[in-house]
């Protein structure tokens, strides 16, 4: 018997997309899931990052955002649908998906979706 090499997360990510393509195919409309993380200003705009400190980054290169410290329901996530959501939706979104975590079945298995909540470690 060959040795079956286990999948890396760049391969699980390809086909837990294409996972939910399918399923949004067959029944009319794609899985809406999370893309990126993010964060929202008081005044609104939303900064876009591979992690949130990415999106915090590019919000302090702004100067009129110098000072802003979003927190709680401001550090979210963008989905595939374009909308911002907050770290509870985007956790019912990758579930109702099938996305699970990448951290699953790891030594951090325990930190995965902590507290019904999303976090950038689950996505990548």
């Amino acid at each position: 018997m060959e040795d079956q090499k286990k999948p890396s997360v760049e391969e699980c990510l390809k086909q837990a997309y294409l996972d939910g393509m399918n399923d949004g195919i067959k029944q009319g409309q794609p899985k809406e899931f999370v893309i990126c993380a993010a964060i929202r200003t008081s005044t609104g705009e939303i900064f876009r990052g591979h992690r949130h400190f990415h999106a915090f980054y590019a919000m302090k290169m702004c100067p009129r955002y110098k000072d802003e410290r979003p927190w709680g329901d401001d550090q979210g996530f963008i989905t595939s649908k374009n909308r911002y959501v907050d770290r509870k939706e985007a956790y019912r979104l990758q579930k109702a998906a099938g996305i699970k975590s990448v951290l699953e079945g790891t030594e951090h298995d325990d930190t995965a979706y902590i507290g019904g909540e999303c976090y950038s470690e689950d996505l990548y």
